[in-house]
């Protein structure tokens, strides 16, 4: 089951915190993920990195 996404805050060194409809909030370091998919290297701008959204379905997160 997937909960949706209320809120979604960038935060220093590549980690980004969502806070979910239920209440939870969860920290997530993207830091390996841009490691190992290239396409997400360019999250290492912190101008992008910080342009974080909730996707309209509120089941995931997207950066223009």
């Amino acid at each position: 089951m997937f909960h949706k996404i209320k809120n979604i805050i960038p935060k220093e060194n590549l980690i980004i915190i969502a806070e979910f409809e239920n209440g939870i909030k969860k920290e997530y370091d993207i830091k390996e993920l841009l490691n190992k998919i290239e396409v997400f290297s360019i999250l290492n701008n912190k101008d992008i990195f910080n342009n974080v959204v909730v996707d309209i379905s509120g089941y995931g997160i997207s950066w223009s």
